[in-house]
């Protein structure tokens, strides 16, 4: 059973709903010893932290905009690295190297810095991009074709920057802010090891854990189906018209 996705950088709001989902499944179980359990009073805790300190973030005009921002450059960062491996397997020999090239400074950099905190985030993003913006790098960039993916990764790095200054001088809103960012982080640990957690104790004969599984896994299928849903219409509103 898929009792577990990836929700590493979901929009907050996303993920609020997931953990309300999920926890509510757990609650109605009929399952004493979950509602016991170590792992399952970890996640609704940090779930809890998380949900409150959203709430509080939200009083401030620039913190639910950071919020989408900083999905907005990660989804430019993974798209661009994405199209760049891709390309290493190109039939035109220029393209193929040009693309092994880049590709070892994706591979340098990772993904893993998108799920840092968003001061460290921006400091190894901003040297990627600089690492990019070098002779040699742009060309291959322009060898692939792939400028408009490095401007767009450019563009949605400087908003995010731009909307952080202009909110910075509010250090209650950016406290708020942290508080969440690090209760998600600590709720998307959580509730992996709860997920685990599940699945060693599950007991297939026992109807109840039968039917707490196939909740998660429903629920999991939609979700993703309408994150996708979501994310194609977004990108259907960003898309240049004809």
């Amino acid at each position: 059973m898929k009792l577990l996705i990836s929700l590493t950088k979901r929009l907050i709001d996303s993920l609020v709903g997931y953990g309300k989902e999920i926890i509510g499944y757990f609650e109605t179980a009929e399952i004493p010893e979950l509602l016991t359990a170590k792992p399952f009073l970890k996640a609704k805790d940090s779930y809890t932290r998380m949900v409150q300190g959203y709430m509080k973030a939200r009083k401030n005009a620039y913190t639910e905009l950071l919020f989408s921002l900083d999905a907005m450059r990660d989804s430019a960062y993974r798209i661009f690295r994405t199209v760049v491996q891709g390309l290493m397997y190109s039939e035109v020999p220029a393209e193929a190297a040009a693309a092994q090239r880049l590709n070892v400074l994706f591979e340098q950099y990772g993904a893993e810095f998108l799920d840092l905190s968003y001061v460290k985030e921006t400091a190894q993003l901003s040297k990627f991009i600089l690492e990019m913006q070098k002779p040699e790098n742009a060309a291959d960039i322009a060898t692939l074709k792939q400028e408009p993916k490095m401007a767009k990764l450019v563009n949605a790095a400087k908003k995010f920057d731009d909307t952080y200054t202009l909110g910075v001088e509010d250090k209650a809103a950016l406290a708020a802010y942290d508080s969440a960012s690090v209760a998600r982080r600590e709720f998307e640990a959580d509730l992996r090891k709860l997920m685990v957690y599940v699945e060693v104790m599950m007991d297939a004969n026992d109807p109840k854990w039968v039917t707490l599984c196939q909740k998660i896994e429903a629920f999991n299928i939609k979700f993703e189906q309408n994150e996708a849903k979501t994310k194609n219409e977004a990108n259907k509103e960003d898309a240049p018209k004809a």
